[in-house]
């Protein structure tokens, strides 16, 4: 019975938020962090994640984040996808390369943040303009010095952002 939710979705959970976004009667607001209208993977990835699991997963955690990021965060990231296991990886970035939320941009009538990390080699902030030019109330934030995992490389800095959004 909820009403007037934010959604945030992050990467690929922002790709399935612009989906929800531009239908829900309950959603009052959204939060798109590292995403894009569209998802493109790097066609090496998915040879190496067949091929080369493990390296794979190594360049994929450092593309994650910053060069400046704490070697723990990047560490914990590897772990993490190391554990998802192949197969699910690669669905996951196969659907990726799939999506397209362009054609539901202009669908969005809730108010929208679109947070970013200006380091982010993954959903470049490119694609975060692109959300901002396609949802009439949407508003930017770029975070400087973080890559993809901007809430995990800049907790107080999204945390402000979402703070000042939310009303």
């Amino acid at each position: 019975d909820l009403e007037e939710v934010v959604l945030v979705g992050h990467s690929m959970g922002g790709a399935i938020a612009i989906k929800v976004l531009k239908d829900s009667s309950r959603v009052g607001a959204g939060v798109l962090v590292g995403t894009g209208a569209t998802l493109e993977v790097n066609p090496k990835l998915f040879q190496g994640l067949k091929e080369d699991f493990v390296n794979t997963v190594a360049t994929m955690a450092r593309w994650c984040f910053s060069k400046g990021a704490l070697a723990e965060l990047v560490e914990e990231a590897r772990e993490m996808m190391l554990q998802t296991g192949g197969e699910v990886l690669y669905r996951d970035m196969h659907a990726c390369s799939l999506y397209s939320g362009r054609e539901d941009l202009g669908a969005i009538g809730v108010p929208t943040l679109v947070v970013c990390g200006d380091k982010d080699v993954m959903t470049p902030p490119a694609l975060s303009q692109e959300l901002v030019d396609g949802i009439e109330k949407a508003q930017l934030t770029v975070v400087p010095g973080a890559g993809h995992m901007v809430q995990l490389e800049a907790p107080m800095k999204v945390a402000q952002a979402l703070e000042a959004f939310i009303p």
